[in-house]
């Protein structure tokens, strides 16, 4: 898999759509941060489950922001209101049902298996289960079934996942030194890639709409680039 030609399909994706990428970025953090609000500031024990019990019910929500990404990397037209792509046409209940399950799973992953490396990269093959949630293709699959595609995408492409992942450390390095500033240009990018390499795993790569180019814009990428 080339992460070279990923990450320029990505950012050639975000042209134009900057706005929207960091406006969607930011309703999802103000979203997702309201029932942790009554975590902080309160005594009260039932508050304190309704704020849990609040958290756990916009887990969708991160398939609604994925669903921005993948539409962007489809060529399509994306919104900052795909954020709750999940909460319309009657998906809320098989998108929360199947990350519970996932998640559940993947705990039970680490509970039985001591070595937790091998517990990790086990989890890699339900990476692929909010971009499939995200993705109409698969609106038919029941919540088992997601896992299963997932792990079918991911057979063989664990490690590229790891390593895809790993290329951003030096982009993360950046969030902390600027005191999470750059997360604005570099969240967006990151999830930009990985819908791409959703696409790649799902067997569907669409090419850029526009000449890929660097961050700092110096002009199109020489093939040579890509070898």
């Amino acid at each position: 898999m080339n992460f070279a030609y990923l990450k320029d399909s990505a950012k050639a994706n975000l042209t134009g759509q900057w706005g929207a990428a960091i406006g969607i970025l930011l309703l999802n953090g103000i979203v997702q941060s309201v029932p942790s609000l009554f975590v902080q500031f309160s005594e009260n024990y039932r508050l304190l489950l309704i704020s849990y019990a609040a958290s756990l019910a916009l887990l969708p929500l991160q398939v609604g922001y994925i669903r921005f990404f993948l539409v962007l990397a489809q060529g399509g037209p994306a919104e900052v209101g795909d954020l709750f792509y999940s909460f319309q046409g009657g998906r809320y209940g098989r998108t929360l049902g199947t990350l519970l399950l996932m998640s559940v799973i993947i705990l039970m992953w680490f509970i039985f298996i001591i070595t937790i490396p091998i517990a990790i990269i086990k989890s890699f093959a339900y990476a692929m289960t909010p971009y499939i949630l995200a993705d109409e293709d698969y609106s038919h699959l029941s919540g088992m079934d997601v896992l299963r595609e997932s792990e079918g995408m991911m057979d063989g492409r664990k490690m590229d996942f790891f390593v895809l992942g790993l290329s951003f450390i030096g982009w993360y390095l950046v969030v902390i030194i600027t005191c999470g500033l750059a997360a604005f240009y570099v969240t967006p990018y990151v999830s930009q890639t990985m819908a791409q390499f959703y696409l790649e795993a799902k067997g569907t790569p669409v090419a850029p709409k526009a000449p890929p180019q660097d961050v700092f814009n110096e002009g199109p990428r020489t093939d040579a680039f890509y070898e």
